[in-house]
C-alpha cells in the first residue's frame, strides 16, 4: 500500500509540474503599420511622381531576419535583411495599381514563427490623387534614414536594411488599449476589460441604459498631435439591445507611456472601418458606409474619409 501511495503522490508531482505555465516565448510580430499613396515622402520630401509608400514593423519581442513583403495587386516584392524588436522600415514603391486597391503582405509564405500570425496584411484604397500644394525638393544623393525609395532606379538591390530607432516615449501597446478608460458623448465614461465593457441595466430589464461596448479592429498607430510620439485610434462598436451597431473612433493620446482618450467621434450605425493611416497629424480613414439604396444591415459603399485632432476634438474635414 506504502508503494502504491509514493506511486501516486510522483504521479501527481508529474503531473502538477506539467500543467506549470511555460514562459511565452520571444518571438518578432511582423506587421503592415502604414499604407499611403503620395507625392510626398514621409519627410515632405518631393517623390517622383505618385508612389507608394509603405511601413513594415516588428511589434515582437525578437528580431526577425529576412522579412519578405509583397504588393499583391502590382507583384512587386522587396526584403529587410534585419528587423530588431520594436524598429519599423518604410519602402517607397511606384504606384500603379490599375484598381487603385494596394494590398501588402508582410512574411506570405509564413516563414517567420510570430506572437500574431493574424496581422501581417494591410489594404488602402487610394483616393483620386490630388497634387500637394508644395513639398521639399530632396537633396542629391540623400536618403533619409531608415527608409529606401525603390521608385525611381530599378537596379537599386531588393535587399534593404533597416535603421535602429529609438522612441523617447514608449509606445501603446494593444493590451493596454484594450483595457484602457473611454469617453464617448453618447455613452459615458467606461473602462473596457480585454476590449469589452458591459453595463447592465439600472431600471427594468431590457432598459436602453444597458449596453456593451466592444473594441474592433484595426488599431490605427501614428503621432496625432505632433509631438513626436506614437499615439492611437482605437475603432468601438456599441450594442444596446437593437440591431444597431453604433461605430466611434477614439483618439487617444500617448502621455509618457500611458494611454488618454482625449476625443471619441460617432462614425455611423454598421459602417465598417477596413484601414486608416495617420500622416502628420491627418487621419485618413477607408470606409464602407451605406450607399443611397442600401438597408442598415448592409453598407455597401466604399469611401475614404478624412480628420484631423483639433485642440483635443476629432474633427471631420470635407
Amino acid at each position: 500500500m506504502k508503494l502504491y501511495k509514493s506511486i501516486f503522490v510522483l504521479l501527481s508531482l508529474l503531473l502538477a509540474s506539467c500543467n506549470q505555465s511555460l514562459p511565452s516565448p520571444q518571438l518578432p510580430d511582423l506587421v503592415v503599420s502604414f499604407i499611403n499613396v503620395s507625392m510626398v515622402d514621409m519627410n515632405g520630401r518631393c517623390l517622383n511622381g505618385y508612389q507608394i509608400q509603405a511601413t513594415i514593423s516588428n511589434q515582437g519581442t525578437a528580431i526577425a531576419n529576412n522579412v519578405t513583403a509583397v504588393e499583391t495587386s502590382t507583384g512587386q516584392t522587396f526584403t529587410i535583411d534585419k528587423l530588431e524588436a520594436g524598429q519599423k522600415f518604410t519602402v517607397t514603391l511606384p504606384a500603379n495599381s490599375p484598381t487603385g486597391i494596394y494590398v501588402f503582405i508582410v512574411d506570405p509564405q509564413n516563414t517567420t514563427p510570430e506572437i500574431n500570425e493574424t496581422n501581417n496584411n494591410l489594404s488602402f484604397l487610394s483616393p483620386t490623387p490630388t497634387p500637394p500644394v508644395e513639398c521639399i525638393q530632396a537633396m542629391p544623393g540623400v536618403t533619409p534614414v531608415g527608409t529606401l525609395d525603390l521608385s525611381t532606379d530599378p537596379s537599386l538591390s531588393m535587399t534593404l536594411t533597416a535603421a535602429p530607432t529609438f522612441p523617447n516615449v514608449p509606445p501603446l501597446s494593444r493590451e493596454v488599449l484594450l483595457n484602457s478608460n473611454y469617453r464617448s458623448q453618447d455613452w459615458g465614461e467606461f473602462q473596457l476589460t480585454d476590449g469589452v465593457f458591459e453595463r447592465t441595466s439600472t431600471l427594468s430589464v431590457g432598459s436602453s441604459d444597458a449596453f456593451t461596448t466592444r473594441f474592433q479592429e484595426p488599431i490605427i498607430f501614428g503621432d496625432l498631435n505632433s509631438d513626436g510620439s506614437e499615439d492611437a485610434l482605437v475603432v468601438l462598436n456599441t450594442q444596446n439591445g437593437g440591431t444597431g451597431h453604433f461605430i466611434e473612433l477614439a483618439a487617444v493620446l500617448n502621455q509618457n507611456g500611458l494611454p488618454l482618450n482625449v476625443s471619441t467621434l460617432y462614425l455611423g450605425d454598421r459602417v465598417i472601418v477596413d484601414s486608416g493611416y495617420i500622416q502628420a497629424g491627418l487621419i485618413m480613414l477607408n470606409m464602407v458606409v451605406h450607399a443611397p439604396n442600401d438597408g442598415l444591415c448592409c453598407p455597401s459603399q466604399s469611401v475614404t474619409w478624412s480628420f484631423r485632432l483639433q485642440d483635443n476634438q476629432l474633427i471631420q474635414l470635407p
